[in-house]
């Protein structure tokens, strides 16, 4: 992708807003690791730090993934993007001014949820499900201090998604319900945790926005009601996988589904295109799933 300059508020996030850019007249928010090297001195179009398979823990995804990108070093990388950017800019105040007025979006934990929900993970070993929660919310909030500290002042922030009702975990689980409640159950202790966890952060924080995104209730809301939402199958994985039963990642060189846009998941963890889209539309001005403040109102603020 290009560097084209650009002096509107920036954005950290992935597929999400890739399409809250589209929807606002923004580029594409470029990967980071992806920039030419000579664009990676003026990154004024906001940058995509996001990894695949990645979580909030230093550790998850490791095993899966390789050596994925996680958020200390997703950070880090922040990190080095505010040095070159800041010689772009008059001064300090004018910089800071500059990164105040940018959106971070922060979308993980679903991939520590679904190390914690293997029985055979350190991570199930040493929490219950109350207290991997409150561990992995306190690590959230450690990492967006440092966010703050280096210049980060809007905040939008997904809780985690019905990890229960992932066609991986359905396929291997087989529960009799249309989704595996257990793992459900322990996600919602994170997600009514984090609005808690976010109000202290603003309360502790001067200047600070904090937003909270409810992907969980969206993801309810179109189990629940499909066809409101255009979606006709909310069970299956649109791509083939690896083992050919739902429960392992894409075959490569596979084509997809026919009908992707018209199916909740793509692959066996992650929501096709059209249901990122549909998150960007009802956050943008639904109070019931982006709050206290929608997008539309924290990108103005």
């Amino acid at each position: 992708m290009g560097c084209d300059e650009l002096g509107n508020p920036s954005f950290m996030g992935c597929f999400d807003f890739d399409n809250a850019a589209q929807i606002n007249g923004l580029p594409y928010p470029p990967p980071y690791l992806g920039i030419k090297t000579e664009c990676k001195a003026m990154p004024k179009t906001g940058v995509n730090f996001a990894s695949g398979s990645c979580g909030i823990l230093p550790d998850t995804g490791n095993g899966s993934a390789g050596n994925c990108l996680n958020f200390d070093k997703q950070i880090q990388l922040f990190k080095e993007v505010t040095k070159r950017l800041r010689r772009q800019f008059r001064n300090d105040t004018d910089f800071a001014r500059y990164l105040s007025k940018s959106v971070f979006y922060i979308s993980m934990g679903s991939n520590d949820y679904f190390e914690f929900l293997d029985p055979t993970s350190p991570q199930a070993q040493k929490f219950t499900p109350v207290t991997f929660s409150v561990f992995l919310a306190q690590q959230l909030s450690l990492r967006l201090k440092k966010l703050y500290d280096m210049g980060a002042r809007k905040f939008l922030v997904n809780n985690v998604g019905a990890v229960g009702c992932t066609p991986g975990l359905l396929n291997m689980a087989k529960p009799p319900t249309p989704c595996f409640e257990p793992a459900n159950g322990a996600v919602s202790v994170y997600n009514t945790i984090i609005p808690f966890v976010l109000t202290n952060l603003k309360s502790e924080l001067p200047g600070s926005k904090f937003v909270i995104s409810n992907i969980f209730k969206l993801f309810v809301d179109v189990k629940a009601m499909p066809a409101a939402f255009h979606i006709s199958d909310t069970r299956n994985n649109c791509c083939v996988d690896i083992a050919g039963n739902g429960t392992l990642p894409c075959k490569p060189f596979v084509p997809p589904c026919k009908d992707v846009k018209s199916r909740l998941f793509f692959d066996v963890a992650h929501p096709t295109q059209s249901v990122h889209y549909l998150l960007v539309r009802r956050c943008l001005v639904d109070p019931t799933i982006c709050g206290p403040l929608n997008l539309s109102q924290l990108m103005r603020a």
